[in-house]
């Protein structure tokens, strides 16, 4: 497996539960637990517009509540909003354990807090950034061209580069699947970003943790098909 520490700048996996599962009210239940294992430095954020219907039938919009709960070294966060959970591992990558124990504290304290908790889908995303010369850039030496994800078009393309790949609808195949691939030039330097996410439906009885891993492997498992070797052992320090 490759070891992805020094290009990972992020990953994050989102539980969403079924409508009605988490509301706004229920912050509150699950807060002072995610606080008793360590996320202590709470924020209150915004999870984006909701329109509601008034006693007189006029629609009224207003922003919906998202909670931060951070541990002090702000590298690890567990948000709350109607509804979901999304547990994030930010900076240089510790390795799959350590995210995978992370999710179990999260998940951990959201039974704790809704131990009747209706899980819908479980959504893995990760992001992956390195930045190289743009002198002489270009994709094909980066990313494997021509392979499954990214057409052969690229090979030799060394500008701004946006690519969106996609498969399937959650709601009607019960999985979705889409990577992404953006390359900015910044002065001397190319950015190149690789965006993965793997969305699956959870099934009637939940296994969360197995799901997890199952998503991690086949991302990994897509990670290393678009990548060189150049890429694995000039910036990846290997395969270990």
């Amino acid at each position: 497996m490759a070891y992805r520490k020094p290009i990972l700048i992020e990953i994050l996996a989102e539980t969403h539960l079924h409508a009605g599962t988490l509301p706004e009210s229920a912050f509150f239940d699950i807060v002072p637990v995610l606080k008793e294992r360590g996320f202590t430095q709470v924020e209150l954020g915004e999870a984006g517009l909701s329109v509601e219907i008034e006693a007189s039938g006029e629609p009224r919009a207003r922003q919906k509540p998202r909670v931060r709960c951070w541990r002090t070294d702000r590298k690890a966060l567990v948000q709350i909003a109607e509804d979901l959970m999304v547990t994030n591992l930010t900076g240089l990558y510790p390795g799959w354990n350590h995210f995978r124990e992370l999710y179990g504290t999260s998940v951990d304290a959201l039974r704790t807090a809704l131990p009747n908790a209706a899980y819908e889908s479980l959504n893995l995303i990760t992001v992956d950034r390195f930045e190289v010369p743009a002198i002489g850039f270009k994709l094909g030496s980066y990313l494997r061209c021509g392979g499954t994800y990214i057409p052969s078009w690229y090979e030799d393309a060394n500008e701004p580069i946006d690519i969106t790949l996609g498969r399937g609808f959650l709601r009607q195949q019960g999985r979705n699947r889409v990577v992404k691939v953006k390359v900015r030039i910044l002065g001397d330097k190319a950015r190149v970003d690789l965006e993965a996410v793997f969305h699956e439906r959870v099934p009637a009885e939940p296994v969360l943790f197995a799901m997890l891993e199952t998503l991690h492997d086949e991302s990994t498992s897509a990670f290393e098909a678009m990548i060189t070797d150049r890429t694995r052992h000039e910036l990846m320090e290997g395969t270990k």
